[in-house]
């Protein structure tokens, strides 16, 4: 399990708990630093600067989806 806590921090992923990781987006760093935003705030304008990704169960979810 520490081999994947370490994998996690590597690829920018911050440990919440024992269970949980975020990661800023590069949409939200390419909106702070005054770039181009997402499509969400292009078509709904809903602001980049406070997106987030995150996996609720990050080592022990089952579902297996092809985005993870």
């Amino acid at each position: 399990m520490k081999d994947a806590l370490k994998l996690l921090e590597k690829m920018n992923y911050a440990i919440v708990g024992n269970h949980s990781a975020v990661q800023i987006c590069r949409w939200t760093k390419n909106s702070l630093r005054g770039d181009d935003g997402c499509w969400k705030e292009k078509f709904y304008g809903i602001s980049s600067a406070g997106c987030c990704q995150m996996t609720p169960a990050a080592l022990w979810c089952e579902h297996q989806c092809l985005h993870c």
